[in-house]
């Protein structure tokens, strides 16, 4: 039969016309690894079959064909050269490089598990970007209230921006700021910020309040919200801590004070009376507090700790569920450290044993400690409280988890919760931070990894209860916002992932990010990262920020959302921390 030279020819043209419209990509485009045995995701977009090669030995594919979208896991074997090496991977003519590090090399590594719905573990994730836009400069301090920031500059001024319902700016009125406004000019040590209330620690030990003060929490004896700072007390202040409605006060001489709402004895005075006025609740020896919702925690000069206030889960470890209006003595001595979730309380001992008290989600997750139950005998390093869930880093390096696990934010491969520590990581880990349904691990070598819901760059949607990698290495620092995250590696460079409605990525767009986005190429010191927004500062002491600025929390004076960078302070910046909708 002969095929018409027409028909021939619309033939041939579909033919060219299909290979011109080919297209195949991968995701990462590169991967940098530590020296150890690594496993990490390549996203395959192509609307054609591919094939995939490899030109190394020590590379494994998990498939080396597929047919539209798909994922291969790749496997490093361990680097024994005492070099580093490289090795590329080929899909469709489209290169993947790969480099190895050697087993000397120091790379810190960043690991994640929790929730992800919007790419915030950064492990090919819906993500969005932003370029940064610069808030402030010459900064010693800062502190976030619940839609408030406050920062004291090196030469002792203090600025505001933000959220200023209540007067917490202390700048005169109640205007929400979409820029700093300055409030005092010098003097300022420290601050602290509660919930839209302000306390401001002066270098002479003064100590002075701004904000909603329905309860007394300002201390100045009225319930009368104030729009400037009034004087609290004249001098002898050493640390302040702010809580919803109340507020605890260490005096130099170790005496404790308190103020403000007081509904369960949270203020330690004896009685469930609000004070509008500090109130002495121990005479001597305090070292350092902690503030729950509605508990306070002390820990004493001797080592000893007592607690007060709320106890309905047995949070304040004194035998009952009775709250304590008063200081009760829970352990005589060798306390290190505290840390308070909603309804427990952990303590870190000098002997490198873990203590826990009270109970995980509401009381409904396992038994409830009423006394210090040990959690962990020897060799805990550092500890992190989420809302219900807790990380805990040994000084081996191991990492150890517990409590609520419904989105597979202890990492151990299940969505069961655990009432006692259990092992997710043998060694390596150098930090952690736990958020709602998420957790971040920083490793001494240097790779990122996610678990939790969400897209997980496999090419699916769902949880990951086991961590997997995002970032191979190179990473200095971390910030996990709402539904983001920005990496700082070694070399000085910016990276984000996750939510980008606001444009807090950084990258132009308002386009979600499912992995790493290359932001700024050097010269990065640190970031923090808000609800939807994010904050990036320079080692040059300059301070930028990006994304949503609806309510001045960029300190920008428009309250237009950034996706480029909007210099705001030049110089002089010294830290930063970003809270929910305020800096």
């Amino acid at each position: 039969m002969k095929i018409p030279v027409r028909l021939v020819a619309a033939l041939i043209a579909m033919l060219f016309c299909a290979n011109a419209f080919a297209q195949t990509s991968i995701t990462p485009s590169s991967q940098e690894v530590g020296a150890e045995v690594v496993p990490y995701q390549l996203l395959v977009t192509s609307n054609v079959a591919w094939t995939a090669t490899k030109n190394a030995d020590w590379v494994t594919l998990s498939r080396t064909s597929g047919w539209s979208d798909g994922n291969i896991q790749v496997t490093v074997a361990a680097n024994t050269t005492g070099a580093d090496r490289s090795a590329t991977i080929q899909v469709n003519g489209i290169t993947h490089t790969l480099t190895q590090r050697t087993a000397s090399a120091a790379i810190q590594e960043l690991w994640g598990f929790g929730a992800s719905g919007f790419g915030e573990l950064g492990d090919n994730i819906l993500a969005e970007r932003l370029f940064p836009g610069q808030v402030a400069a010459d900064i010693k301090a800062m502190a976030i209230g619940a839609s408030h920031t406050l920062i004291v500059k090196t030469d002792g001024s203090l600025w505001g921006t933000g959220g200023n319902s209540y007067g917490q700016l202390g700048d005169g009125s109640t205007t929400t700021r979409t820029s700093l406004v300055q409030i005092l000019s010098g003097g300022v040590k420290a601050v602290a910020a509660g919930y839209n209330y302000s306390l401001i620690l002066k270098m002479d030990g003064s100590l002075w309040a701004m904000g909603k003060n329905d309860r007394g929490q300002l201390g100045d004896g009225s319930t009368t919200d104030r729009t400037s700072p009034v004087q609290i007390l004249s001098g002898g202040v050493q640390t302040v801590a702010a809580g919803y409605g109340h507020s605890l006060i260490v005096k130099i001489d170790g005496s404790l004070w308190a103020m403000g709402r007081n509904s369960y004895g949270q203020l330690g005075d004896g009685s469930k009376t609000d004070r509008t006025s500090p109130v002495q609740i121990l005479s001597s020896g305090v070292q350092s507090v902690a503030t729950g919702d509605s508990h306070s925690l002390i820990v004493k000069t001797d080592g000893s700790l007592w607690t007060m206030g709320y106890n309905y889960y047995g949070q304040l470890g004194d035998g009952s569920t009775t709250d304590r209006t008063s200081p009760v003595q829970i352990l005589s001595g060798e306390v290190q450290a505290v840390a308070a979730g909603y309804g427990h309380s952990l303590i870190v001992k000098t002997d490198g044993s873990l203590w826990s008290m009270g109970s995980y989600f509401y009381g409904l997750l396992g038994a409830q400690h009423t006394s210090p139950a040990q959690i962990i005998s020897s060799g805990v390093q550092t500890v992190a409280a989420g809302y219900d869930h807790d990380l805990i880093v040994k000084t081996n390096g191991s990492l150890w988890a517990m409590g609520k696990n419904f989105f597979g934010e202890l990492g151990n491969g299940t969505k069961s919760d655990y009432t006692s520590p259990i092992q997710i990581i043998a060694g390596g880990v150098q930090a952690v931070a736990a958020s709602w349904y998420s957790s971040l691990v920083l490793k001494s070598d240097g790779s990122l990894l996610a678990m939790g819901s969400g897209s997980f760059g496999d090419g699916t949607t769902g949880l990951r209860t086991s961590p997997i990698q995002v970032l191979g290495g190179g990473i200095q620092a971390v910030a996990a916002g709402e539904h983001h995250s920005l990496f700082v590696k070694a070399d000085g460079s910016l990276w984000t992932m996750g939510d980008n409605y606001y444009g807090q990525l950084g990258d132009g767009t308002t386009s979600d990010r499912t992995s790493p986005v290359q932001i700024l190429s050097s010269g990065v010191k640190t970031v923090a990262a808000g609800s939807g927004y994010s904050l990036i500062l320079k080692t040059d002491g300059s301070l930028w920020g990006m994304g949503d600025n609806g309510a001045g929390q960029l300190g920008y004076s428009s309250p237009i959302d950034r996706t480029h960078p909007v210099q705001l302070l030049s110089s002089g910046v010294q830290t930063v921390a970003a809270g929910f909708f305020s800096t």
